[in-house]
């Protein structure tokens, strides 16, 4: 297949070429309109490419471009006679239609370029399926990232007015007023927490971080049920390290509030099964979207075909991983901490993409257990580096009784050390064991007792 497209005339439009040029030489002020939207490899015809590099080379030096100038540029660069002399320049000055339409002509151009683009990007991967050494998924990933490439290089914002962007912005605080809560983005079903963060935008990526057993896990877990079943939010969970069996009953546990270890084992009493079945009833009939994948290992490319399908079927409101240094790239780095970086950036751009948050749960290093005072920092995430930078938000979790089993408080802390768009400050949940579930403290849950900005290290 490769073969026979290499036989096939790439896609260009030499006529349309030559009429672009033809409106840079003859209107000085077409120079910037065209170096706005093509660069030289957007022309397929050599002697196109080189007359274009000459022009540019001239406007950016402050130079006039008319025929004389051009041609002793070209004959500096030795390419005058290549081309075709002043024969070949007469013809560029005689194929100008109008120069009133050089953005059209200019259109055409990046057309015929993105499609050779493509052609020559996906080639190798039409030539990667006919082997046996690639595996299919792999080709997928790669596929994908080329033309998403593709499409990011090609991708431009135009610029907004300040009258446009205050109007705009005016007309969300309007309906941001309208709305019965002030959680703008996707709950998380803790109001404490979302006091502070007015839920999770879109586009942001969210790091929940701790040392082992602080109950990450849990709590994005808890995240993702009061997402979906009590917002009716479309949710995607990747957990990397638990079944999809031993998730979904963590879920039950904690929604039908049975026992979680009797749960495992089947240890269940008659009220309790009746309690089940209800919640397996209400999560049916209200067709809640919580979709669970346990893909060891998975790639961010991998993650990206997913999700990119799932919205497209379902819709997609956050994406949460369980957990981020256990995902893997399909490309080779020099470190882990390198591998750490690139998966991190990615998420960060998936989220743009998908127009959705993206929690991801994230390991500390040892660092609090080297301190008298043992709450987690910022510097605290491992390859921290990329990670603290791409996130837009950092909760991190601490609970006391860990490092000091004595203690009377029994709560975990909810750091949010980063907030990029609002204030940091910690709030207090309780856990309960049993039902591997967090809960807000009891009393007024905006009180100095539920969430101070204390602490913070």
């Amino acid at each position: 297949m490769a073969d026979k497209l290499s036989l096939k005339v790439m896609p260009h439009s030499s006529e349309t070429e030559r009429c672009v040029l033809g409106c840079m030489l003859i209107d000085s002020e077409t120079v910037n309109i065209v170096k706005e939207v093509l660069s030289e490899d957007d022309f397929y015809d050599g002697e196109h490419k080189w007359v274009y590099k000459a022009i540019v080379s001239l406007a950016d030096r402050g130079k006039a471009v008319d025929t004389l100038t051009l041609s002793n540029e070209l004959k500096e660069n030795n390419v005058f006679d290549k081309i075709g002399g002043y024969e070949f320049l007469t013809k560029i000055g005689d194929s100008v239609i109008s120069t009133n339409h050089v953005d059209d002509y200019c259109t055409i151009i990046k057309e015929k370029s993105i499609r050779r683009r493509l052609i020559r990007e996906l080639g190798s991967v039409i030539d990667q399926c006919y082997g046996d050494s690639i595996e299919s998924f792999d080709i997928i990933e790669e596929a994908q990232r080329a033309v998403y490439n593709i499409s990011m290089d090609n991708s431009t914002t135009d610029f907004t007015s300040l009258s446009t962007a205050v109007s705009d912005a005016v007309n969300e605080l309007n309906r941001i007023q309208k709305l019965d809560e002030k959680v703008i983005g996707v709950p998380s079903g803790f109001a404490a927490i979302d006091d502070i963060t007015s839920g999770f935008q879109k586009g942001d990526m969210v790091l929940i971080a701790a040392r082992p057993s602080m109950g990450k896990t849990a709590l994005a877990v808890n995240i993702a049920q009061n997402a979906a079943i009590r917002y009716k939010k479309s949710v995607a969970i990747f957990s990397l390290e638990m079944p999809t069996r031993q998730l979904a009953n963590r879920i039950m546990s904690g929604e039908a509030e049975v026992d979680s270890s009797r749960l495992r084992i089947a240890n269940i009493f008659p009220s309790e099964w009746s309690s089940l079945y209800d919640t397996v009833r209400e999560i049916r009939e209200k067709k809640v979207k919580l979709f669970i994948n346990d893909t060891s290992g998975i790639s961010v490319g991998e993650l990206r075909r997913k999700c990119r399908k799932l919205k497209a079927t379902e819709g997609l409101d956050l994406i949460i991983i369980d957990y981020l240094q256990l995902m893997t790239i399909n490309e080779r780095s020099e470190s882990r901490q390198q591998e750490i970086s690139t998966i991190s950036r990615t998420l960060k751009s998936i989220a743009k993409e998908l127009d959705c948050p993206i929690i991801a749960l994230s390991q500390l290093s040892r660092g609090p257990e080297a301190r008298t005072n043992k709450r987690p920092m910022l510097s605290d995430l491992r390859e921290s580096g990329a990670i603290e930078q791409d996130a837009d938000l950092v909760m991190l979790l601490y609970r006391d009784k860990y490092y000091n089993p004595e203690s009377e408080d029994d709560s975990t802390e909810v750091i949010i050390a980063k907030h990029r768009n609002g204030s940091v400050g910690t709030v207090k949940l309780k856990f309960r064991g049993e039902y591997t579930k967090f809960i807000t403290i009891e009393d007024d849950p905006t009180s100095s007792e539920a969430y101070s900005d204390e602490n913070l290290g």
